[in-house]
């Protein structure tokens, strides 16, 4: 059981840095500056560096990824339908 764990945070890792690729790839068709969120008139309201987004974004997920990995180590996960 602990060994299916480990490969679960391993392959999420993975998953979570291989977003960096993915910006690398794609990130020169981006804007130097990436709306992020908008109003409820459709009026840009908050934005990010293109850097931030490519390194800051995967990097957080990957934090976050750690962080409830090691939350819920021991705990038993009910997912109720």
């Amino acid at each position: 059981m602990k060994s299916t764990k480990i490969k679960h945070l391993i392959i999420s890792s993975i998953l979570c840095l291989a977003t960096i690729g993915i910006f690398l790839l794609f990130g020169k068709k981006l804007p130097d500056v990436v709306p992020v969120h908008w109003d409820s008139s459709g009026n840009v309201n908050g934005t990010i560096a293109k850097t931030s987004l490519t390194y800051g974004a995967p990097v957080a997920y990957l934090l976050i990824n750690f962080i409830a990995f090691a939350k819920f180590q021991g705990d038993r996960v009910h997912i109720m339908v």
